[in-house]
């Protein structure tokens, strides 16, 4: 019998479509609600639901670049203590990059911003974010003495 996943289990992921035996269908996966036999409704269902998907897909990779172009042309300028002997007082993390994307219209989770380390010197400095799939955006961060 030809079955859809509808749950994620070890006979397959969600969204599968294969063959199992009559008696595991009926007497485990149909009652459990983990899958669902496979009729002519079922596969224009599924039909529609990857239409659906690829389109979103589609949407998203393209509002991805264009935050992309966008994040790349930024300039972004921060701060930091110094002390007299030229060690930094503090340090910027994603945090604090997250704080001013957010500041300047962007709303990006801070764990999607990688950086090496955090950064303690003056000068400009590499990080990344993650947008959508292998969408990223390469940041400059220019650090300045406050």
């Amino acid at each position: 019998m030809k079955v859809i996943f509808l749950e994620n289990c070890k006979q397959g992921k969600k969204g599968d479509v294969k063959e199992v035996a009559d008696g595991f269908a009926k007497n485990f996966l149909f009652p459990n609600k983990l899958a669902k036999e496979v009729n002519t409704s079922v596969k224009n269902e599924i039909k529609q639901q990857q239409t659906a998907n690829n389109f979103h897909h589609e949407e998203n990779l393209k509002e991805a670049y264009e935050i992309k172009k966008q994040l790349e042309n930024l300039q972004i300028v921060m701060e930091i203590k110094f002390g007299e002997n030229g060690k930094a007082f503090g340090s910027i993390t994603n945090k604090e990059i997250g704080e001013y994307l957010d500041s300047k219209g962007f709303n990006i989770d801070r764990k999607k911003i990688e950086i090496k380390q955090a950064i303690k010197s003056e000068g400009i400095h590499d990080a990344k974010v993650k947008l959508y799939g292998s969408v990223e955006a390469k940041l400059k961060i220019t650090v300045v003495k406050k």
